[in-house]
C-alpha cells in the first residue's frame, strides 16, 4: 500500500476547509474549488486497486490491448459532496480521511470507456431519504441531477457508482449503469473493441456523419466511364478491353 496518500488527503482537507466560505457565492468557479479534492486524489498516486475491470476491458487484456485505470467514484462530484455536507466531512477528519481513501479507490477500463464517463456532468450529486422500513420503498427528497453531453451516441451505457450512508455510520458502494438515449435507424453503430463506431449518411444528428455522394461512372445509366466488356471465366482468367 502507498502511505503517501495520507499526506495528501491531510493537504486536501486543510484547503477544502480554508475555502469553504467560497462555496455558495454566486458566480464562484466551482471546478477551483472541486479541483482541490481531485488534485489530491490524483497526486496521491494509485494506492488502492479494487481488481475489478469492466467487461471490455477484460477483453482487451486478453488480446493484449491496452487498458487504463480511473477512479472508482469521481473525486469531482465528491468534493462536491463533501462541500455540501461540511458539518461531517470538514468538521471530521476521521469521516474526511475515509471519503478521500474511497476515493483513491480505481477499476480497470477502456479509454473509450473513460473518455465517456467524462462526458456526464452531476449537477447533484446528493440525494437523501427519510426512515425506510425494511421492504419499503420510498422516493428520494432531494434526487440527483445528471446530464449527458449530446455528443455521447444513444444506447450508450455508462457505469458509474453510488455512494450510500445513513448517520449510524452504514457505507457501502454500488454500482449503477445508466444507459443514455434510445437506438434508432438514424444511431451509428458501435461501438467495437476498440472503441470505433460506424456513421452512416443518415446519422444526421451527429458530427461525425459523412455526406454521401454517389458519382455514376456506367455509361448505360449516363456516367462518364468507359465499357471494358471484362469477363471472368474462373481461375483468375479474365477476358476484355482492360490493360
Amino acid at each position: 500500500m502507498n502511505n503517501r496518500w495520507n499526506f495528501y488527503c491531510e493537504g486536501a482537507y486543510d484547503c477544502m476547509k480554508a475555502r469553504l466560505y467560497r462555496w455558495r457565492i454566486p458566480g464562484q468557479d466551482v471546478r477551483n474549488l472541486t479541483r482541490i479534492f481531485y488534485a489530491g486524489v490524483f497526486d496521491c498516486g494509485l494506492p488502492q486497486h479494487t481488481g475489478l475491470i469492466s467487461e471490455r476491458a477484460y477483453d482487451n487484456i486478453l488480446q493484449g490491448k491496452k487498458v487504463t485505470h480511473d477512479h472508482y467514484l469521481s473525486p469531482q462530484f465528491i468534493a462536491r459532496m463533501i462541500y455540501d455536507n461540511p458539518e461531517k466531512y470538514l468538521k471530521d477528519y476521521d469521516n474526511f480521511t475515509d471519503i478521500f481513501w474511497k476515493s483513491t479507490a480505481t477499476v480497470k477500463l477502456t479509454k473509450y470507456e473513460n473518455d465517456i464517463l467524462s462526458k456526464l456532468t452531476v449537477n447533484d450529486s446528493f440525494g437523501s431519504w427519510g426512515n425506510i422500513a425494511p421492504g419499503e420503498e420510498l422516493n428520494s427528497i432531494n434526487s440527483f441531477n445528471v446530464t449527458a453531453n449530446s455528443d455521447i451516441v444513444n444506447g450508450s451505457q455508462l457505469l458509474a457508482s453510488l455512494l450510500i450512508e445513513d448517520s449510524n455510520g452504514y457505507s457501502k458502494i454500488e454500482n449503477i449503469t445508466f444507459r443514455l438515449g434510445t437506438v434508432s435507424v438514424d444511431d451509428p453503430l458501435g461501438p467495437d473493441n476498440y472503441g470505433y463506431y460506424i456513421y452512416d449518411s443518415n446519422d444526421l444528428d451527429y458530427n461525425l456523419y459523412p455526406e454521401y455522394d454517389w458519382i455514376e461512372i456506367n455509361p448505360n445509366s449516363g456516367g462518364s466511364g468507359i465499357n471494358l466488356n471484362l469477363s471472368n471465366s474462373g481461375n483468375g482468367n479474365w477476358s476484355g478491353n482492360g490493360p
